[in-house]
């Protein structure tokens, strides 16, 4: 069994907006094989900025997951998605009056719609990431909650981080 621990925070947004730099973050989204090829993932076709100021509030997630000791670089990327996947499918459930933005890209299909230019088949259950909408999650973990991403490097390090949020 792996160790997590979830830390949460409820900020405005006005608060989250003090994160927002889009073209810093989409430039780093630039460099990713999702760019333009999911639909949760930039370029987007709406200004993410009006999208998060139409709510009052956010509620973050940070989930911390404890590596295993001895874990290899392939055992690491397959606890962190199964634990991405679960954490953000949990936020996804608790979708009340709020929106879930999810950790990372969307998963919900093999391949997605947009490869083909072709609209998203499952509109209701994609969801964006906080760094698809243009904001800073490394000063967003850090400033807000208190935790320190640790850049690993080929696996090691003693946790991972993935974070998500619900907006009301």
């Amino acid at each position: 069994m792996i160790k997590t621990e979830l830390i949460e925070r409820k900020v405005t947004i006005k608060s989250l907006l003090d994160f927002y730099d889009l073209d810093k973050v989409e430039g780093y989204c630039k460099n990713c094989e999702n760019y333009n090829q999911i639909w949760s993932c930039p370029g987007h076709d709406f200004n993410p900025y009006d999208y998060l100021s139409q709510f009052d509030t956010a509620h973050l997630y940070a989930l911390k997951i404890y590596l295993p000791e001895g874990a290899d670089k392939d055992q690491v990327l397959e606890i962190f998605q199964n634990e991405r996947r679960a954490f953000s499918d949990k936020l996804m459930t608790k979708e009340e009056e709020t929106v879930a933005l999810i950790a990372g890209n969307c998963y919900q299909c093999e391949t997605c719609e947009r490869l083909y230019n072709r609209p998203c088949r499952l509109k209701d259950k994609m969801r964006y990431s906080l760094e698809s909408l243009g904001l800073k999650v490394g000063d967003i973990t850090s400033d807000l909650m208190g935790i320190e991403l640790k850049w690993s490097k080929g696996g090691k390090g003693d946790y991972l981080v993935t974070v998500g949020a619900l907006l009301k």
